[in-house]
């Protein structure tokens, strides 16, 4: 019974980061390629009460894109300033297609590619 357990650390973490990668997405640091839009992005919708009251902000976003190009989920790494135009940022993102960041050749899942979009009445 012994030897069935003795591995060596070193062994095991190998182990753990190949399965590491072989099951999940990985972060945009460590691709060859990003997810690049498909085609220009429409606009989101503007929120008429956010519209109403002129408010405008920068949202910053970070993306996951599965291996076909679909936005997997989506949060705000920093705020327009406004709940509205935040969750139409976040809404806005999730309709986008990319084409799949690359790795070794193959398309792969990536989380953190970030993205912002600029709600400006100038532009709206």
């Amino acid at each position: 019974m012994s030897g069935v357990f003795n591995v060596g650390l070193g062994k095991l973490a190998v182990v753990a980061v190949l399965a590491a990668l072989a099951c999940g997405p990985v972060f945009a640091q460590s691709i060859a390629s990003e997810p690049k839009l498909e085609e220009p992005a429409p606009p989101p919708v503007w929120p008429d009460q956010s519209r109403v009251q002129k408010e405008q902000g920068k949202a910053d976003l970070s993306l996951c894109v599965n291996d076909i190009g679909q936005v997997t989920a989506a949060r705000v790494n920093r705020s327009t300033g406004y709940p509205k135009l935040d969750n139409a940022s976040l809404e806005w993102a999730k309709t986008l297609k990319f084409k799949p960041a690359m790795r070794s050749g193959m398309p792969t899942p990536v989380c953190g590619h970030r993205m912002s979009y600029e709600w400006s009445l100038r532009h709206g």
